[in-house]
């Protein structure tokens, strides 16, 4: 689908000395109803498995996503004989991906991380699609337009995943159905789940690649989150047809958050996430339940009755200000249920 526009109002952008950042979905997220009305079983597929297709569908209009086991396997095998021209090209451009961003003795998460932010941050979502007199560019909806022309939309995106994933070994489903889009309304959309240390995850690579695209940044929003995360952000497929994505631990707020013990321990762990060069930086206050953060279940109630101005977060003065220290201003920010507890994810833009 059209994917949403990060703009001034929903992107994190940091442009001077401590670090660089870019835009994140941010708006208000309210719970969506889950449809019970697969769209993989409209178009004949099966809703429990990855949509697949043959080499290049002759129907160019053709809905079905682009089949990639027969090029993962012949990675795998070392056969590369059964496949065509169309195929090798995408089969060359996928295994230098890897070759250029695998590494011996990396866990199968920061492979997984490796190539989401390799994806994210040399490639671009097709603008064709998003312009009203404009046409989609051939082969942005599969890994040829996506590994060699660099650019996708989301079932690009999905089924790029998809391969990667399968040719270093990660359990990986495509979900070939809809979003919920703030400018356009729900619409066809594909991502991904993984399956990592007995738990699934979702991945939406499309959403993590803001638009307009700024080219080297990855942000991670909607890497490896959980089933919860995704209904609040307006994802809407056939839950009971896919395995339940539970997982928090492997989350990259989890993985990455920065705890603060002490609020006088900000402006240190500030700077410290902000020199890193990261993106996207998330913190979890140990005294969240003193300090006025609550359980997951009022997270949507709080973000909307607690302004930044708000004397009631406790919490967010003393961040406000090692930001202020760095050069920043933290102008909007986002609270995520993980394993460790609630991570906070701020928003800023570089103070004149």
């Amino acid at each position: 689908m059209r994917r949403t526009i990060l703009l001034a109002a929903a992107a994190a952008l940091l442009l001077t000395a401590c670090s660089k950042s870019e835009g994140s979905d941010v708006s208000s997220a309210k719970e969506t109803e889950m449809t019970k009305a697969s769209t993989a079983s409209e178009s004949g597929t099966s809703a429990a498995e990855p949509a697949q297709t043959d080499s290049l569908p002759e129907d160019k209009d053709s809905k079905a996503l682009y089949d990639t086991k027969p090029i993962s396997e012949a990675y795998l095998s070392g056969d590369t004989s059964k496949l065509d021209k169309f195929q090798l090209e995408i089969y060359d451009a996928a295994a230098a991906v890897i070759d250029q961003v695998i590494t011996d003795g990396m866990t199968a998460v920061e492979k997984e991380l490796a190539i989401h932010d390799w994806m994210v941050s040399n490639c671009h979502y097709d603008e064709q699609e998003l312009d009203a007199i404009g046409e989609m560019q051939e082969n942005s909806d599969n890994p040829h337009g996506f590994l060699i022309d660099h650019r996708g939309i989301c079932s690009g995106y999905a089924t790029s995943f998809q391969l990667l994933m399968d040719m270093v070994g990660i359990e990986c489903l495509t979900i070939d159905a809809q979003a919920n889009d703030d400018f356009e309304g729900v619409g066809a959309h594909a991502w991904n789940m993984v399956h990592l240390d007995g738990d699934w995850y979702f991945v939406d690579v499309t959403w993590d690649d803001p638009v307009p695209d700024s080219e080297g940044e990855a942000i991670h929003p909607y890497f490896n989150c959980d089933e919860s995360y995704l209904l609040k952000h307006e994802h809407i497929w056939d839950i009971d047809a896919y395995p339940k994505g539970t997982g928090q631990k492997l989350s990259y707020a989890n993985l990455t958050a920065a705890d603060v013990a002490e609020l006088d321990d900000l402006p240190e762990l500030v700077e410290q996430k902000l020199r890193s060069g990261a993106a996207d930086n998330y913190y979890i206050f140990k005294d969240a339940e003193e300090l006025g953060l609550p359980g997951d279940d009022k997270l949507d109630e709080f973000i909307r009755t607690s302004p930044l101005d708000s004397d009631r977060n406790g919490w967010l003065r003393p961040l406000e200000l090692a930001y202020n220290e760095c050069g920043f201003r933290i102008w909007a920010y986002q609270l995520v249920e993980v394993e460790r507890g609630i991570a906070v994810l701020p928003y800023v833009t570089a103070m004149n």
